[in-house]
C-alpha cells in the first residue's frame, strides 16, 4: 500500500533572524485540519529518534504536523542531524525558543 501522507521540508526565520528548518507532515484532505506545532526538547532536533513516527501518527489522525528545529539548537540548515553549531547553542535561551514558536505560528498563518 502506498503511503498516503505528504511531507514538505522548508526553512523559516527564527529568533534573532537566524534561519532554521521545519517539515510539515499531513494527510491530503479537502476539509480543514488542525495544526500541531511539534517542538523537540532541549538538546534535541526535529528528526531525532521517533519524532518522525509520532508526526506520522498525528497526521494519519487528520492533524497537520508542523515540526520545527529551534534556531539555536546546535544544528545547521545544511547539517540538520549533527550537533555542529556550538556557538549558536551557547547563546540559546528559553526566550529564543518562544520566539521561534511565534515565528512558526506566523509562518503557518501566512503560508499554510
Amino acid at each position: 500500500m502506498l503511503n498516503p501522507l505528504r511531507k514538505i521540508h522548508g526553512v523559516y526565520t527564527g529568533a534573532l533572524g537566524k534561519e532554521t528548518t521545519f517539515d510539515v507532515t499531513y494527510l491530503p484532505s479537502e476539509n480543514k485540519q488542525p495544526v500541531l506545532i511539534f517542538c523537540h526538547g532541549f538538546k534535541g532536533f526535529k528528526d531525532w529518534g521517533g519524532f518522525n513516527y509520532v508526526a506520522e501518527q498525528f497526521a494519519l489522525a487528520g492533524i497537520i504536523v508542523f515540526k520545527i528545529n529551534f534556531s539555536h539548537n546546535g544544528t545547521r540548515i545544511e547539517d540538520k542531524e549533527n550537533f555542529s553549531d556550538l556557538e549558536s547553542f551557547s547563546k540559546n535561551t528559553l526566550g529564543m525558543e518562544m520566539d521561534d514558536i511565534a515565528a512558526a505560528e506566523t509562518y503557518i498563518t501566512e503560508y499554510l
